[in-house]
């Protein structure tokens, strides 16, 4: 563990129940933002399927061997 993480956890203890439950909200809020972001992320995958006529993984492999000497 990460040395700034178990200062931060030391002071998690000295805190009382109503900033705990604050503390704790706050921490799911960001928590969940970052999950959302993820999977509107996840809801795009894909949609650019048959749009070129080329294998995505096959284009950037012969564009790094036109770019290598």
């Amino acid at each position: 563990m990460a040395p700034h993480l178990e200062i931060i956890l030391k002071e998690i203890d000295l805190l009382q129940p109503a900033d705990l439950e604050v503390l704790y909200l706050e921490l799911i809020k960001r928590l969940h933002k970052g999950n959302k972001t993820i999977a509107i992320l996840h809801k795009y995958a894909g949609k650019g399927k048959g749009v070129w006529q080329t294998d995505a993984q096959h284009y950037i492999h012969q564009l790094r061997e036109n770019d290598r000497f």
